[in-house]
């Protein structure tokens, strides 16, 4: 099941970039399948999870402050064909994020083990 990593975007939204990220393309199934379980476990803890749409990606970079428009613009421009080679998924490992002022400090909770489909 590849998977690839490919196009660039930006989270909020070009006007507030925070994120700098690669979205994931190709057979998406385990990864749907992870979130919809995490979404599950966290309503099951009485937390609401996040309204905003999903989105697979990996993140590249967090600004501090929005990046100029000109810069941005030029950082979307001129990788917007990237996508990298194609890849297998085994699992995924759950992080937490902590943001501070020196910078985000992850650490991880949980490695989840996607299952191999019968031959």
């Amino acid at each position: 099941r590849p998977l690839c990593i490919a196009g660039l975007g930006v989270f909020p939204n070009p006007r507030r970039a925070r994120v700098l990220w690669c979205g994931a393309r190709g057979d998406l199934a385990d990864l749907v399948g992870f979130h919809a379980q995490c979404e599950r476990a966290v309503r099951l803890c009485g937390i609401a999870p996040d309204e905003r749409p999903w989105s697979p990606h990996v993140t590249l970079a967090r600004f501090r402050e929005p990046p100029s428009q000109h810069a941005l613009e030029n950082i979307l421009n001129s990788n917007a064909d990237f996508a990298a080679v194609e890849f297998a998924l085994p699992g995924v490992t759950l992080f937490s994020s902590e943001l501070t002022p020196l910078g985000a400090v992850y650490t991880p909770i949980r490695k989840f083990v996607f299952s191999c489909p019968s031959t």
